[in-house]
């Protein structure tokens, strides 16, 4: 891997991180799908697992969370195809960060349902 690339993937990244701060969110989206492009081309797993997340977060976000979950249910798979006692947490963390989320769905289902 040269570094430009990974130079590459850390602008895309960052890119996408302040784009979604500063509320754009179509740049946010293309920064953050862009550098999952990146990542994948490269083949760095703990790289996709993050690109992959960073989408799911943005999505999660702007209220598309079927689009969320498909993100975050990928990261965990490809943290759980990762070999080591590393990868174990990691797996555990997103497993962890994906029981948040629906949680986190289901509260403001009912809070939807309470509100009509």
């Amino acid at each position: 891997m040269a570094s430009a690339d990974v130079s590459a993937w850390e602008r895309l990244s960052n890119a996408g991180l302040k784009a979604a701060l500063e509320g754009r969110l179509e740049d946010a989206e293309a920064a953050f799908k862009a550098a999952l492009e990146e990542a994948e081309k490269d083949g760095v797993r703990r790289r996709i697992v993050l690109s992959l997340e960073n989408l799911g977060d943005f999505y999660r976000r702007v209220d598309r969370l079927a689009e969320a979950e498909t993100m975050h249910l990928r990261a965990l798979r490809v943290a759980e195809s990762m070999r080591g006692r590393r990868a174990r947490v990691v797996a555990v963390l997103h497993a962890h960060h994906a029981a948040h989320h629906e949680v986190h769905a289901e509260r403001a289902g009912e809070e939807r349902e309470y509100a009509q």
